[in-house]
């Protein structure tokens, strides 16, 4: 296998599986380094870093994607340097990976997907991210090891939030400046226990959707949602209180789809 590939090629997990096209998740700011690299880069397997140090090692930014699968080492350091991405960072099944430490100088990247990294536990090492349009972090093998968003503490600005399945997320308070989305998808976050890291959360423009989050018992906190343009869905969340759910969300001023409540706890 060669150690790099050169191509506009699909991430391991397709784009479609988050309602995001691979037009939109390239239809960000253009990235603006001195030097950056025209295109994308897929690096994988031991000599990944190397390959990527190599790559990226007269450049400062990507124009395209990066995609890092079974990355063979605890951090980014490989990366350094790099202060923007155009299109997506997306990590895949990379065992070893521990922190994104490397990334400290990346201060844009449209999207960041996530998926099946058991001993990266925060994000810390995106200090410096403000703006992105799309955090997308996936587990559909119980192999993530993701506990918090802690890392993205100066984010003001996001579009898609997206998480399903990190058994360990107990909290998303990094989120706390949050004031709108366009959709908010929260499934099978079996730690997490309330929302009060979207307690600035003002409106969401498409859906929202919690469900099956087993230890959820409250939406206390989660309170300045104003208006959702689409659907609210709040199902089968054992631990929360239907009638605290109901009250939730008949409290949303302004709801443009339908409005689903069931199954949720005594």
């Amino acid at each position: 296998m060669l150690p790099f590939l050169l191509a506009a090629c699909a991430p391991p997990v397709p784009a479609e599986d988050s309602g995001i096209d691979d037009d939109e998740s390239s239809a960000g700011p253009v990235c603006p380094a001195e030097h950056p690299f025209a295109g994308s880069v897929t690096v994988s397997g031991p000599n990944a870093p190397a390959s990527a140090a190599r790559l990226l090692a007269d450049f400062d930014g990507i124009t395209g994607s990066i995609f890092l699968d079974n990355w063979p080492e605890e951090d980014l350091s490989a990366l350094q340097g790099i202060r923007c991405i155009d299109g997506r960072l997306d990590i895949h099944s990379s065992v070893e990976l521990r922190s994104l430490r490397g990334l400290d100088h990346l201060t844009q990247v449209t999207t960041i997907q996530l998926s099946n990294l058991p001993e990266l536990t925060t994000l810390d090492g995106l200090g410096d991210v403000v703006e992105m349009e799309a955090l997308l972090v996936y587990d559909y093998d119980g192999h993530s090891g993701l506990e918090s968003f802690d890392g993205l503490d100066r984010l003001r600005k996001l579009q898609y939030l997206d998480v399903s399945g990190p058994r360990g997320l107990a909290q998303i308070d990094a989120l706390y400046r949050i004031t709108a989305l366009e959709t908010l998808w929260l499934y099978d976050l079996p730690g997490l226990s309330d929302l009060s890291g979207l307690g600035a959360l003002e409106s969401v423009e498409d859906d929202v959707e919690i469900l099956r989050n087993d230890s959820l018992r409250s939406l206390a906190g989660f309170d300045a949602l104003e208006r959702v343009g689409d659907n609210v869905r709040v199902l089968d969340n054992p631990s929360l209180p239907q009638a605290d759910a109901e009250a939730w969300a008949a409290a949303i001023n302004e709801v443009g789809g339908d409005v689903s409540v069931q199954g949720n706890g005594p």
